[in-house]
């Protein structure tokens, strides 16, 4: 190794190093989100939608896919979608491809629905 000055393993260019950069929580429980521009997370939340939205948009025997939803303008490319049970459903859709949860699936299954 040559004689002189090197950098250390933390220098970042001026910037503050890592460590200085996330929020000091001590302890199991108390996990934080980062939300530093070079830790972001892969894993995206599902956008919910309610059963109220889907009976409004779509009509009698249709298909609530995620390439349906992103037609009507629910999502955007790339999202998941998840059905949350709010409001009613009167109509016989076919469901494939979605999370749902549990009181939906009940809903849905008690309008004469299919979920796939």
């Amino acid at each position: 190794m040559r004689s002189g000055v090197h950098m250390g393993a933390d220098f970042r260019g001026g910037n503050p190093p890592l460590w200085k950069v996330f929020p000091k929580k001590r302890g199991s429980a108390k996990k934080v989100e980062i939300k530093h521009r070079s830790f972001q997370t892969r894993n995206q939340k599902a956008i919910p939608i309610n059963l109220e939205l889907i009976n409004e948009v779509f009509s009698n025997n249709e298909t609530v896919s995620p390439a349906t939803l992103l037609e009507k303008k629910l999502i955007k490319a790339g999202e998941k979608a998840k059905i949350l049970s709010s409001g009613e459903l009167d109509r016989k859709l076919v469901f494939e491809g979605l999370i749902f949860s549990e009181s939906a699936k009940e809903k849905i299954l008690k309008a004469h629905g299919e979920i796939k």
